[in-house]
């Protein structure tokens, strides 16, 4: 039994670290914007976590260039506003490799197998 619950504990612990490296959303700050490109270079304001040997480590994450910056927008008409260097944000971290949507739009498949990776903010 005491094996049966090893073993457990064990894919707990691999499930659980395995999700330290997921990304969905974090907040951040921005360092740099170019209004002409909507792009921003922005600073995670969350460190990453890692667990060696037991031992939790935090870790800054590296500075995000060419961070497209969204705005609201419908029916030809975007709202935009003055974007700043230290504005905080939210990163958005896309599920998939987004780039061949990115280059060509409609409907199109990942580029590669990557997921939930801070190149896709």
């Amino acid at each position: 039994m005491s094996e049966e619950i090893s073993n457990a504990e064990n894919i707990k612990i691999g499930v659980r670290t395995a999700l330290l490296g997921v990304r969905t959303s974090v907040p951040g700050i921005i360092e740099a914007f170019d209004p002409a490109t909507q792009l921003a270079s922005v600073k995670p304001a969350i460190t990453s976590v890692f667990i060696i040997d037991g031992e939790v480590k935090n870790v800054e994450l590296p500075l995000l260039i060419n961070v497209q910056v969204s705005f609201p927008k419908s029916g030809g008409f975007v709202q935009t506003m003055p974007v700043k260097k230290g504005d905080e944000c939210v990163i958005m971290v896309y599920d998939r490799d987004i780039t061949r949507w990115y280059e060509n739009g409609g409907v199109q498949p990942p580029n590669t197998l990557r997921t939930h990776d801070m190149s896709g903010a």
